[in-house]
C-alpha cells in the first residue's frame, strides 16, 4: 500500500519521507495494543516501514490506544514555562496589572493548551488531563492575586475566563457546525 502511494505521488513531484513514515496499531484495548503480530509494510524501494507506538501528527501526539497521555505529557512542560513567565512579569510592588497579565495568558499561554482539545481533551482521562487544569487555575491566581483557597468557579470570575471545558466545547462545536455546512 506504502509503494503503490509513493508510485502515485512521483509523476506529482510528492514523496514519503522514510525517516518520518511509521506504522501504528491502534485499538481500545492496552491487550490489542501489545499485539505481536504486526504486517510487513514496506516502501517502492524494499525497506520496511518502522513500527511506533506513539506518532506526532500535526503538532498532536498519538498513542496507540488513544489516551493522549503522551500528548498531554509534552504538553505540560511548555504550559507551565509560559505561566513562569507570567509570574515573572507581576509582583506586589511592581508588575503588569491584571487586565494585561489576562491578555498576555489569552495570547501567549492559553493557545498551547487550546490547540487541538477538541481532539485531545475528550479522548484523555480525566487524571492525564488534571495537570493541565492545575496549570490553568494557576495562571487565573497569577491574574488576579488571589490565594489558593479561592473557590474555582470564583477565580474564574475573578479573571474573566471560562474553564478550559467550555473552550473544548466551544471548538468542538464550531468543529461540528463547519462539517455539517460541507456538501
Amino acid at each position: 500500500m506504502i509503494s503503490s502511494l509513493e508510485r502515485k505521488a512521483a509523476p506529482l513531484n510528492l514523496g514519503v519521507s522514510h525517516d518520518k513514515t511509521h506504522a501504528m496499531l491502534v485499538c481500545s484495548r492496552s491487550k490489542l495494543a501489545q499485539h505481536t503480530h504486526k504486517p510487513h509494510l514496506q516502501f517502492a524501494d524494499g525497506t520496511r516501514v518502522s513500527w511506533a507506538s506513539q506518532s506526532k501528527y500535526l503538532g498532536l501526539t498519538f498513542d496507540e490506544s488513544m489516551s493522549f497521555a503522551p500528548h498531554v505529557e509534552l504538553l505540560v512542560p511548555r504550559f507551565r514555562k509560559r505561566i513562569t513567565i507570567l509570574k515573572t512579569l507581576t509582583s506586589t510592588t511592581w508588575g503588569c496589572n491584571s487586565d494585561l497579565l489576562r491578555q498576555l495568558y489569552v495570547t501567549f499561554a492559553l493557545p498551547v493548551v487550546l490547540y487541538g482539545i477538541h481532539v485531545y481533551g475528550y479522548a484523555a482521562t480525566s487524571t492525564v488531563f488534571e495537570e493541565v487544569h492545575k496549570l490553568h487555575r494557576v495562571a487565573l491566581r497569577v491574574i488576579t492575586g488571589c490565594p489558593k483557597t479561592t473557590d474555582t468557579t470564583l477565580l474564574h470570575w475573578e479573571a474573566k475566563l471560562h474553564p478550559l471545558d467550555y473552550y473544548q466545547a466551544r471548538l468542538a462545536g464550531r468543529l461540528f457546525a463547519k462539517y455539517t455546512r460541507l456538501p
